[in-house]
């Protein structure tokens, strides 16, 4: 197939929370349907686009997808209790009516 010269090569799709993940896709078209940065792939099921960012590794290994906290365990226990005070308070004020 490499020597077809429609042959685009293979790309490994990098971006984790993509359902092709880790595979190795065949390229049909760059910049597909005329948009710039979309890349064509063919799996044995489809053909589907793909932002041409998820087959770039550097680029996927920068996303952190949230699961690095923002927000200390401290500051949660707060909100935990002030959403249980405010709790209590409304079933008191649905017994007192």
């Amino acid at each position: 197939m490499s020597d077809d010269a429609r042959y685009l090569g293979l790309v490994k799709v990098e971006y984790l929370l993509h359902p092709l993940f880790g595979q190795e896709v065949r390229i049909v078209q760059l910049d597909a349907k005329g948009r710039k940065g979309q890349t064509l792939v063919e799996t044995s099921q489809d053909r589907r686009c793909l932002p041409a960012w998820m087959t770039d590794p550097a680029r996927c290994a920068l996303l952190t997808f949230g699961w690095q906290p923002f927000t200390s365990s401290q500051a949660l226990c707060q909100l935990d209790a002030l959403l249980a005070s405010l709790d209590e308070r409304d079933c008191a004020a649905k017994v007192d009516s």
